[in-house]
C-alpha cells in the first residue's frame, strides 16, 4: 500500500508527525510518503509529488479549521488557485479514486469540520461526499489513528490494481522461417 498525506502547513502541520509516525509503524517508511520527510534536497519537488501522487493507493487529506480557507498575499484563497499544490494533490487523488486506483480519506484534525461542496473548487467537489474521520489530540489519538488504520487496512484490500497480460495467440506446430529474407 503506497499512503499519500497531502496537507497545508499553516493549517495542520502539528498532527502531521504524529500521524506519519504512526502510520509508518504499521505500513512502513517506503508506504508513507510526506513531502518534507520523503522529498529530497536539489530535486524537483513538482515531479516527486506528481510520481508519488499517482502511484498511491490510499490518499489521505488532513483538513484542519483553516483549510479552505487559507490565503495568498492578495487575499484570494489558494484553494482556487488551479495552481495551489495541495489542490493539485486533491485533484490528483479524486481522479485516481474515479478510476478505481485509489481511495481518498478526509482526516479532519484540530475539531475542524468537513467543507460542503460548496466551499471547494469543483474540480474537488467529490471530496465534499468521501467519508471523513476525526483524528484528536489526546487522550483520543490512539484511539482514532486506530479506527483510521483498520479502515485503509480493509479498503486496501479492495482498491483495484491493473495488471498488464499480453494477448497470448496460438501457432500451430510446425516449421516457420524467424525474421526476414536476405535483401527483402
Amino acid at each position: 500500500m503506497k499512503i499519500f498525506i497531502s496537507y497545508r502547513r499553516a493549517d495542520s502541520t502539528y498532527l502531521i508527525g504524529r500521524i506519519k509516525d504512526r502510520l509508518v509503524s504499521v505500513f512502513g517508511e517506503e508506504s508513507t510518503f510526506r513531502d518534507l520527510d520523503d522529498i529530497p534536497a536539489g530535486v524537483d519537488f513538482r515531479d516527486v509529488l506528481e510520481r508519488e501522487t499517482n502511484g498511491c493507493n490510499v490518499m489521505l487529506v488532513v483538513i484542519g479549521p483553516q483549510w479552505t480557507s487559507i490565503t495568498d498575499t492578495k487575499g484570494d484563497r489558494r484553494l482556487f488557485n488551479p495552481g495551489d499544490y495541495t489542490r493539485i494533490e486533491v485533484e490528483t487523488g479524486l481522479k485516481r479514486l474515479s478510476e478505481g486506483k485509489a481511495i481518498v480519506i478526509p482526516v479532519l484534525v484540530l475539531n475542524a469540520s468537513m467543507p460542503s461542496a460548496q466551499e471547494l473548487p469543483l474540480s474537488l467537489g467529490q471530496l465534499a461526499y468521501q467519508n471523513a474521520i476525526s483524528i484528536r489530540n489526546d487522550p483520543d489519538f490512539n484511539s482514532d489513528m486506530e479506527r483510521l488504520i483498520r479502515d485503509m487496512k480493509r479498503i486496501g484490500d479492495e482498491i483495484i490494481v491493473q495488471y498488464f497480460e499480453p494477448e497470448t495467440i496460438h501457432i500451430l506446430e510446425g516449421r516457420f522461417w524467424m525474421g526476414s529474407l536476405e535483401g527483402a
